[in-house]
């Protein structure tokens, strides 16, 4: 549909090789920037995409897989302002509930402070659920990323640019038709640790892990993963979050140029495993390929890696 309209392939693993489901779903016009953010349900059957650029809004679209085709679900998802950003997006299990960040918006406190609403499905039309949640302060980029638990109930929200690149974390429970927050804000160890980068939550809302892209613990922008439990699920009594005993940390930064590191992570629903990508480990300048991921499995007591990287 035009010049960086941008499209979508979701494929099936039948056993032996990768298979796509349907066909392309594709931007609606040129310059859309159809595809910038994705998001699956657990079971493959609902995707939401982002468009960047669609009439200098941006917008969400919901799909579900009907068993021959893909069928936008109900209308599209529009940002409130000019020159928005859906910069990330998070479903629910069963795609019934979606969370958008978008980070560059202005609001009342401040410029591109960043914001993040709910939505969901109620068989017709996407209606937002609770308030719309905004960051501190100007720069913050709240929203930049965004997870949800399970049954949609629980968010946990990443501005990694707040104070100096220092970065937070917020996470929120759903109660009473509004967002409580659930304990005090998770912030970075210093400035320009990009702390809140790539957030993940479990299945049931207990543990969040945070990648602190820039995190000098050990070496220059070596990056690291924290892993947080919550210690109660009541929000009335907000207990702060407890981090996990150990801190995950990137591989030695040796060829890790400084700037380039984007660390994500992403939790199983059981929140004792989650996968960890760290691009630019064993950087190669010449090919291009940059990306080296680790598996962390996050024990009862201790949190370790397992001894194999898998380059990209």
């Amino acid at each position: 549909n035009g010049s960086n309209s941008g499209h979508v392939r979701i494929y099936r693993w039948s056993g032996d090789d990768w298979t796509q489901i349907g066909s392309d779903l594709d931007g609606l016009a040129p310059g859309d920037g159809f595809g910038w953010a994705l998001a699956l349900s657990d079971d493959g059957s609902t995707i939401a995409v982002s468009t960047r650029y669609s009439d200098q809004l941006g917008n969400v679209r919901i799909f579900r897989w009907n068993g021959s085709t893909w069928a936008q679900l109900g209308n599209s998802i529009r940002a409130p302002t000019l020159s928005s950003s859906h910069s990330s997006i998070s479903l629910s299990s069963n795609g019934n509930a979606v969370a958008i960040g978008e980070w560059n918006i202005d609001s009342m406190n401040g410029l591109q402070s960043g914001i993040t609403r709910v939505f969901v499905f109620d068989g017709a039309v996407w209606t937002q659920l609770g308030q719309t949640l905004g960051g501190e302060a100007k720069g913050d980029n709240f929203g930049w990323s965004v997870d949800l638990s399970e049954n949609g109930n629980v968010l946990v929200v990443g501005a990694h640019s707040a104070n100096m690149g220092t970065g937070y974390v917020k996470v929120f429970g759903y109660v009473l038709n509004e967002w409580v927050p659930l304990g005090d804000d998770i912030a970075g160890e210093s400035t320009s640790d990009l702390f809140g980068q790539a957030v993940s939550i479990s299945a049931d809302g207990q543990k969040v892990a945070v990648g602190g892209l820039q995190n000098d613990g050990s070496g220059i922008d070596a990056g690291h993963v924290r892993v947080y439990e919550w210690v109660s699920i009541v929000p009335t009594s907000s207990p702060a979050p407890s981090q996990q005993p150990s801190v995950l940390s990137s591989e030695s930064p040796t060829n890790m140029p400084s700037g380039i590191a984007s660390m994500g992570s992403c939790m199983n629903s059981l929140g004792d495993c989650f996968f960890s990508g760290m691009p630019c480990c064993d950087f190669d300048t010449t090919t291009g390929e940059a990306l080296v991921c680790n598996v962390f499995y996050c024990m009862a007591t201790a949190a370790t890696t397992t001894t194999t990287s898998v380059p990209y």
